[in-house]
């Protein structure tokens, strides 16, 4: 009876003590297989810690679209998702004459202008934009014989996109007349030069104090319909009215002006308007 009952014992005591040999087994493989997923979690970490850091350092560049009638950079801001934008373009440029026949054609180099694209979106609905301007370098009445240069802000103006159909704005706008003096970004019009149609005909850049609304009726038409300061008809000269400018600088306002501009974009002929 005591053979039997040892025998017994020492069976039992040996399936004991092979149980805790396999749970351990299950364990260290459940351990590497839980220390194998982290590994592969911290490389999935490191790589898209290295791609945002590369994004921070050399951000990607997006495509520059013009928007509700401004030039590709001015529209920056309705690009982003929220928050502060900043844009801008610099231009000089350089004027050789091959035969100088008078003081007046002598070669000259000149910082023409500097922009500074400054905007807010504050929601999906509401958006300040502005542009500062800064021309031949100084704002000192001496620099050269042709006059100083100047600081000018060009644009600002508060939106509120309400629908696609209809929006509003207000602000410093820009008249919404000819080709350029909404899209007046050097790459977007032919020759060094502004077109001198559209500084002495057209006033460019001609802007001034208003408000008004604007949208797109349908995929091939735009509008924008504002109320603005009018020109001083007094500074008129016989050289034409650019000097009649207001430019939001305590602009006389007696006398309110309307302008209304269309856009139709015909879809046979891409590219144009």
């Amino acid at each position: 009876m005591t053979t039997r009952t040892l025998a017994i014992v020492t069976m039992l005591g040996s399936t004991a003590f092979a149980l805790p040999a396999a749970a351990s087994d299950d364990a260290l493989r459940q351990r590497d297989d839980r220390i194998a997923q982290l590994e592969r979690t911290l490389e999935t970490v490191v790589d898209e810690l290295g791609r945002l850091r590369d994004q921070v350092a050399v951000p990607d560049e997006p495509e520059l679209v013009s928007a509700y009638g401004l030039g590709p950079a001015a529209s920056k801001i309705y690009g982003i998702e929220r928050g502060l934008s900043i844009g801008g373009y610099a231009e000089a440029n350089y004027r050789m004459f091959v035969d100088d026949k008078t003081s007046a054609d002598r070669d000259q180099a000149d910082f023409l202008r500097m922009v500074l694209y400054f905007g807010y979106k504050f929601t999906e609905n509401i958006i300040f934009n502005s542009e500062i301007e800064f021309e031949h370098a100084s704002t000192s009445a001496n620099t050269n014989v042709a006059g100083g240069g100047s600081v000018s802000v060009e644009l600002a103006t508060l939106d509120f996109l309400y629908d696609e159909k209809l929006n509003f704005r207000a602000g410093m706008l820009l008249v919404p007349v000819g080709f350029v003096n909404e899209v007046h970004e050097p790459p977007f019009y032919y020759g060094v030069q502004r077109p001198v149609t559209e500084q002495s005909i057209i006033p460019t850049t001609w802007r001034e104090n208003g408000a008004g609304i604007f949208g797109r009726l349908s995929e091939t038409l735009e509008y924008r319909l504002y109320a603005v300061t009018g020109f001083n008809g007094s500074r008129f000269t016989d050289a034409g009215i650019r000097s009649g400018r207001q430019k939001g600088n305590r602009a006389v306002a007696e006398d309110w002006a309307g302008v209304l501009r269309l856009d139709w974009y015909p879809e046979a002929l891409d590219g144009f308007q």
